[in-house]
Parts: structure tokens; sequence; C-alpha cells
């Protein structure tokens, strides 16, 4: 719901009065420096913000995450049925408001929803576009839809592959060299090949209870060990 104006549930709205939060975003603002005062530097993701809302949550965070999770829009509905958050013109829309107030954004987007390769590419090349305008995209996400048991896409098909290494050499060629492009260590079967690519980002180290792992993913030990085989 963070991406969803969470200010509007009931249940959240009694939740932020019984703590002493005005707002979803003074609630954020108060989270951030806490983090802030034990020496780590907060990114937020929430989705879409007001301009009064991140105006305000910039004097706390080192930069914000907004992906570009989209689909082409007859398949959205699918896709997306209860979040009108995901629409792709209201994140652009945000994207480029991150420009305007000089933030560092990272961004990204899925592969395997029910996107077709070519707006995969129309994506990267509004990235791209932004960047040039704005300087201000650190870094690009390509990550592969992996189905999760319990969730309404648990029988969803995953990305390919080859799919994921096509997009990721797509986005080499579309977007400037100063913006990183990233492949999460943890949904990929064979870092390697990315790595091959040219990919120098793997992404954090996940943990805990609800990560997504690819079932033929290889552990991390794994993965550092192949890195220095190959130098």
């Amino acid at each position: 719901l963070a991406g969803e104006s969470p200010d509007n549930y009931p249940e959240i709205r009694a939740t932020l009065d019984l703590w002493g939060f005005n707002s979803y975003t003074d609630y954020l603002y108060n989270v951030c420096e806490l983090g802030f005062l034990e020496g780590l530097i907060p990114v937020l993701e929430i989705g879409s913000l007001t301009s009064e809302s991140l105006e305000s949550l910039l004097e706390i965070v080192g930069g914000v995450k907004l992906m570009l999770d989209s689909v082409q829009a007859q398949a959205y509905h699918e896709v997306y049925p209860s979040s009108p958050g995901k629409h792709i013109e209201k994140r652009l829309k945000m994207l480029q408001l991150l420009g305007k107030e000089g933030a560092t954004a990272f961004t990204g987007l899925m592969v395997g929803i029910g996107e077709s390769l070519s707006h995969r590419k129309d994506v990267l090349s509004v990235i791209a576009k932004l960047h040039k305008s704005f300087g201000h995209i650190h870094e690009v996400t390509i990550q592969n839809f992996v189905p999760q048991k319990g969730t309404a896409f648990a029988d969803r098909k995953a990305a390919t592959h080859k799919e994921m290494l096509k997009t990721v050499e797509l986005a080499f060629e579309i977007l400037p060299e100063d913006v990183l492009i990233n492949v999460p260590i943890h949904t990929v079967e064979s870092p390697m090949d990315f790595i091959d690519l040219g990919v120098r980002d793997l992404g954090t180290v996940p943990f805990g209870q609800y990560v997504v792992e690819a079932p033929n993913s290889p552990s991390i030990d794994q993965t550092i060990h192949d890195i220095k085989e190959a130098g």
C-alpha cells in the first residue's frame, strides 16, 4: 500500500493517529531521520509523491527508488487491477519531478509480467531521455519476474534467461554510460552471464523470510567463487 496514498486507508490512518503522525509523509520522515542518526543513508521507495511531500523528504534521504514495472495499456488491468499508482504515465511524471528537484533516482523495470520487448525498449528510451535532461538517474535495475507460491501470479510463467539477457543488452545499448545497470543476484540463474555482458552491480545481498529467489539461482558463495575464478 505504500505506493497508493496510505493516508486514504482507514486502518493506516488510524494507526498514524495513534502514533501521533499528521500524515504518512511525517511518519516516513521520522523513520528516515532515525536511520540517518544511526549513520545510514536512507533511500526511499514509496511510489508517487506530491511535490510538497517530496520536498520535505528530500531533506533527509539520499535518493528515491521508483521502479517502472509497467506493461502495455491493454494488459494493465490484468496485471495491476488494484494499483493505480503503477500507471506508467504517473510514475514517469514522478521520475521527472525527481529530476526537477535534483534528487538522485534509482529506477528499473520488471521483465516477464506481460510486457513486450518493444515496450521494454520504449521504457528504457524514456529513462535515457530523462537522464539526459536532468542527469539524476543513478541506477537502472533489470529484474526478472519469479512466480511465488501464495500470490496471484503463482501460476504465471517466469521470465526466461534469454529474455533477461536480451533486455540487459538493450539497456547497455540505450542508457547513457554513466547510468549503472543492476541485475539482482538472487533472481537469475547464471549471474556470470550478465557479468560477461558488462554488468558490474549485482544488487544487494538478500536475507530474511520474504526474499524472492529463483529456483536455479546459485548461492552467493558460489557466485563469489565464480567471479574470482573469472578474474
